[in-house]
């Protein structure tokens, strides 16, 4: 049942950005020298399923943990406790031979205005005999799971559709290729059928009162109420501490250099199977030699882990107090990355229609708050506005794409060219976000802001190719703009969008 319920999975980690990227692997070394210090024989898989995926074959145990960072508060409205709730209950149906359990985790906080969830987190672990509680529940999680249920259902419907109309509306010239789009069809008419059975029977266990119980009782949530400036420092501690506990004589900076880089090295592998840190992998990098550690530290990713960790610290909280120290926290990092980076033009390469389609059925809610930003600039003509909505999803895409691409392949020269780029657009649209928020607000005008603010990323684009002499294309900045207000980091009009 699992390889059929998993394409009912979300993709929880939107692709091209990295802001619990420290925080996550600080917290899967944790657990790793956590588990060799206990004697456990867990395996933890790094990105497979969820953040990390803990399993005990022998116990027939497994935990799955999905980890964030930010300086905002939860509640079960959150569009990433959402997608987490969704894709833990996927995965609960899908391994009914084990044991699983569930962990949201998380730097921050609940919401003072979720009353449900903070009486939540203080029940737990949550208790049968507490009828109310568990019944408030279950009709919340039954009411956020049969709508990203039947969201999954639709988006899935869709693609397959869209796929079957191609390959109809094709002439093709052979009668091999003929044949072979005509099995095509009739494969894909199949998978239309099959996800229509599948989503009915998770809805039909959604129904199911004694299942949701059970689901909900192995949820756990760890809300550590940490600011994100403290706890990356908090992090790395705790992970010094496990090395020291573990064997007090070693070099505790050196081991840590190495192990991060393990997990890195981990979680980029292609193939499944090898994404994973277990006790005996622990013990052979203990027993390497000095040679055989620096070795197997990877420098430039190191660099770009502390480029990230200053990144991290200085998120943007109270926006409007720390925007000057945000953008001399940016100009220093973009100082130390210049220098003897040679690299040529930066552009972005074309990618096929599909993968652009994946993009934005794995980020519905991204793309639906570019399109309606786009159309709030009132272009009278409609096939304007239709190619100009085309135009910024390609662009968009192709960046984050481009950005997957390049941190798969280790590419980080250029990787963070554009990571550097991309904190000074943010830091930009976000300044002028609060400029706009100002007492003219009745005379704001979307279609001259946005003109006006091309004007602007132009300049900053001009400005980091004097400082940084890294010539970046200039599509890539606008592709960065349009990332930018997908995430609601910028907008083209007055309030937010509802």
């Amino acid at each position: 049942m699992l390889s059929e319920l998993i394409i009912f999975k979300k993709d929880t980690d939107a692709v091209g950005t990295n802001r619990g990227f420290v925080y996550q692997y600080l917290k899967t070394l944790i657990q790793w020298l956590s588990n060799f210090t206990s004697g456990s024989d867990s395996v933890i898989y790094c990105e497979v399923e969820d953040d990390i995926k803990q399993i005990d074959e022998s116990n027939k145990t497994i935990q799955w943990t999905q980890i964030k960072c930010y300086s905002s508060v939860f509640n079960l409205g959150h569009r990433d406790i959402i997608k987490s709730l969704h894709n833990f209950f996927v995965l609960f149906v899908s391994y009914d031979k084990y044991n699983g359990t569930f962990c949201f985790e998380t730097n921050s906080k609940v919401s003072s205005r979720d009353l449900l969830l903070r009486k939540w987190v203080s029940s737990q672990p949550l208790k049968s005999t507490d009828r109310v509680l568990l019944g408030k529940l279950i009709v919340k999680i039954q009411e956020i799971l049969k709508e990203t249920v039947t969201e999954s259902k639709t988006s899935l419907l869709k693609e397959v559709a869209t796929q079957i109309s191609k390959l109809e509306s094709e002439k093709p010239k052979s009668s091999v290729t003929k044949r072979k789009n005509q099995q095509q069809i009739k494969s894909l008419k199949s998978n239309l059928d099959s996800t229509e059975e599948l989503s009915e029977q998770l809805l039909n266990k959604i129904n199911d009162i004694e299942l949701m119980s059970e689901f909900i009782s192995k949820i756990n949530w760890i809300f550590d109420t940490i600011a994100a400036s403290d706890s990356v420092n908090e992090l790395k501690l705790k992970a010094i501490q496990l090395l020291k506990q573990i064997n007090p004589e070693i070099s505790y900076e050196i081991y840590f250099n190495r192990l991060i880089s393990e997990i890195f090295f981990k979680s980029t592998e292609e193939t499944i199977e090898d994404r994973f840190l277990d006790n005996e992998l622990l013990k052979e990098i203990l027993n390497e030699t000095e040679t055989q550690i620096k070795e197997n530290i990877d420098i430039e990713f190191l660099k770009k882990f502390d480029g990230l960790e200053t990144i991290l610290t200085t998120e943007f909280g109270d926006v409007k107090k720390r925007l000057t120290s945000i953008e001399l926290k940016i100009d220093s990092f973009a100082e130390t990355a210049a220098g003897s980076n040679d690299i040529s033009l930066i552009d972005l390469p074309l990618v096929k229609p599909e993968e652009v389609e994946k993009i934005i059925t794995n980020g519905p809610e991204e793309q639906s708050k570019l399109v309606a930003k786009i159309e709030l600039i009132n272009i009278k003509d409609p096939n304007q506005e239709r190619n100009l909505i085309s135009l910024a999803t390609e662009l968009r895409c192709r960046y984050l794409i481009f950005l997957q691409k390049l941190k798969f392949e280790n590419l980080y020269l250029k990787y963070d060219q554009l990571k550097l780029l991309e904190s000074k657009v943010k830091y930009l649209c976000t300044k002028t976000v609060i400029n706009n928020d100002g007492t003219e607000a009745e005379v704001f005008n979307p279609r001259e802001f946005w003109d006006t603010f091309q004007e602007d990323l132009k300049l900053l684009l001009k400005d980091s190719k004097i400082r940084r002499k890294v010539d970046i294309d200039e599509d890539i900045v606008f592709a960065q703009m349009y990332q930018m207000a997908a995430e609601c980091h910028l907008r083209w009009h007055k309030g937010e969008l509802t």
